[in-house]
């Protein structure tokens, strides 16, 4: 017994941490008050230190827990075998250490902040009417058009990316840095590419970011048009802001906000579906197909292009997709449906019809309203 005490005293400290985290998580000002007063610290110390080292550490860290993970596994096994039960327990109270380390680490650098309050982006309450739709529409689809026309494409209709990692990574942090809230973590991170980006294209993985390592990761391999916008969400949950629908409301007001065009078409390129959405309640039947033909080529070629090229990766999408809705839904998100931005509908009855109305605009929608009106 004597043998066993201070690993399980070690367990007993880290199991401790990892329920005070949850405690902390249960109640929002406790939340706010610890992602806004403990964790920026941790990124400030710790992030300038990671930023340094060109590569993902992220995934190093990942691939050492889970080689360590299945060495204590394989001992335990040995000494089953063995019939060596204080062995087999001694590893296993080790293997326990290490996973409630690591969930303690986690929830106390990323896992609390998805109970935050709302993210402090701007968004258009006043109620709009339906017959301004078509008119906001346009108004944002001919800057999509415009930047579009200064920008170049390949052969494969992609458009083709006119900077460096760390120039569309300036122009991002730059976005961030004019947006003045204290929401945001004030240091931002080097953004990397992932070492192992074909793997995680296979699971149509864009990107990533890890508290414990204070990075964000990029996916490299992905169309050049979701770039930008990858990196400006990333940077986002590496700045405090967890949960998926408001990483992406981020990253769309940090690409729209942008005086560069490729930034801004690739925050056009992630979120302009929305804006398409409200052409199917102006009460015409061809208000959609109509305005998406007045895109230039470019943009619809580029459009093809990505659905082209995601199909080309099937093998494992459908296991990564499970995976990650079961974690958002643990960390208390709507699953994998939080990255999909949609309006509340309703019906009402207008001259004996029953039609569908929009309830309540997405954020998506309130955002570009927002962006109308200013």
């Amino acid at each position: 017994m004597k043998v066993l005490l201070s690993p399980l005293t070690r367990l007993l400290i880290f199991l401790n941490l990892f329920f005070l985290m949850i405690w902390i998580s249960q109640d929002m000002n406790r939340t706010e008050w610890w992602v806004r007063m403990i964790s920026p610290w941790y990124s400030r110390l710790l992030g300038p230190l990671i930023s340094l080292i060109p590569f993902s550490i992220t995934e190093l860290m990942w691939g050492t827990f889970f080689l360590w993970i299945l060495i204590l596994i394989g001992k335990m096994i040995r000494n089953l075998k063995q019939k060596s039960i204080i062995h087999v327990a001694q590893h296993g109270i080790m293997m326990l250490q290490t996973v409630s380390l690591l969930g303690a680490t986690y929830m106390a650098t990323t896992g609390i902040a998805y109970q935050r309050a709302p993210v402090a982006i701007p968004g258009w309450k006043t109620p709009v009417s339906s017959s301004d739709f078509t008119a906001i529409v346009t108004y944002f689809q001919e800057d999509f058009n415009h930047v579009s026309s200064q920008l170049r494409f390949d052969e494969k209709g992609s458009i083709i990316n006119p900077y460096d990692l760390k120039t569309i990574e300036n122009h991002i942090v730059a976005s961030f840095d004019a947006y003045s809230t204290d929401y945001f973590h004030d240091y931002s991170p080097r953004i990397k590419p992932m070492l192992l980006s074909f793997l995680y294209t296979e699971f149509h993985i864009t990107g990533m970011h890890f508290g414990i390592s204070t990075e964000a990761l990029f996916n490299a391999n992905i169309p050049a048009a979701l770039l930008p916008f990858t990196m400006a969400h990333e940077l986002a949950h590496a700045k405090g802001v967890m949960r998926e629908q408001d990483a992406n409301l981020v990253a769309m007001y940090m690409c729209l906000s942008s005086e560069d065009p490729y930034i801004r078409y690739s925050g056009y390129f992630n979120t302009f579906y929305a804006l398409l959405h409200l052409l199917r309640y102006v009460g015409d039947d061809q208000a959609y197909a109509r305005t998406y033909q007045q895109f230039t080529p470019e943009i619809k070629n580029d459009y093809r292009y990505q659905g082209t090229f995601w199909d080309q990766y099937t093998l494992l999408d459908d296991l990564a997709r499970w995976i990650n809705d079961v974690y958002l839904r643990i960390m208390g998100n709507d699953g994998v449906t939080s990255y999909v931005d949609v309006p509340t509908t309703g019906t009402v009855v207008e001259n004996g019809q029953t039609i569908e109305v929009i309830t309540q605009f997405s954020p998506y929608q309130q955002l570009y309203f927002y962006l109308f009106n200013v």
